[in-house]
């Protein structure tokens, strides 16, 4: 037998019964990511380090990764293109008490340059957000080379010269070939170098920069200031 429905009923049933559900989940999808974004900052054991380095060493005016969790108090990154700023995504950052000035900055990663500093040895980093406040341990130094690294974090930014115009890149005297593993497992074009070649590889601090920023940098409403970068390239015949 054909059984009959009041499809009134059930839409009624519907609203009545559906919708607060609805209302909840909707509320608790909202709740969730402030919920994460709540907790302290923290940073990881050795995750001080330069740009694109693995060594918890750094210099004042060089560029410095900072690697944790809850870094921002939101979840959305934040980066500045210019005049770079002492607060970024509500995060701030001291080294050895003075303010650094941040590039970008998410809740798992900041990049900043490091303010200038004659104290060497370990110091406090600072990370302070709306949630609270972590520090950790670097070594300030002299010198704190760092190789700039391949799109896949494991082989070393580098060319080898070609003057003869043989190389996969560029013409004439400026020919080069993309150090790396033989082949195109990179999505590129690589060759391995051999003995008699010129390499020019890629990295930053190789030498001490020259100051960029004021010694006296107490006060965490500094205006914001341009920093210059500190790249270098270093060549070496095999």
């Amino acid at each position: 037998m054909k059984e009959s429905y009041d499809t009134g009923s059930l839409s009624r049933i519907g609203r009545d019964k559906i919708c607060p559900v609805v209302r909840v989940l909707i509320g608790i999808l909202l709740l969730v990511p402030a919920a994460i974004a709540a907790g302290p900052p923290s940073i990881l054991p050795g995750g001080i380090v330069p740009l694109y380095g693995t060594a918890p060493v750094i210099q004042p005016g060089s560029w410095v990764s900072i690697y944790g969790a809850n870094l921002i108090a939101g979840t959305v990154p934040e980066s500045w293109a210019g005049d770079y700023p002492t607060t970024l995504g509500g995060t701030m950052v001291t080294i050895n008490g003075k303010y650094a000035y941040l590039s970008y900055a998410s809740p798992g990663l900041i990049n900043l340059q490091a303010p200038d500093d004659p104290a060497r040895g370990p110091v406090k980093v600072t990370v302070t957000t709306s949630a609270g406040s972590t520090s950790a341990t670097v070594t300030l130094a002299d010198q704190s080379p760092s190789f700039s690294l391949l799109g896949d974090g494991k082989h070393v930014a580098g060319i080898i010269v070609r003057p003869d115009g043989s190389g996969s890149n560029g013409t004439g005297a400026n020919s080069y070939d993309i150090l790396g593993p033989a082949g195109t497992a990179l999505g590129y074009k690589t060759v391995s170098a051999k003995a008699g070649d010129v390499v020019v590889l890629f990295g930053q601090a190789s030498e001490r920069p020259v100051p960029y920023c004021p010694r006296d940098n107490r006060t965490a409403a500094r205006p914001r200031r341009r920093l210059p970068r500190s790249s270098s390239a270093s060549t070496a015949a095999l």
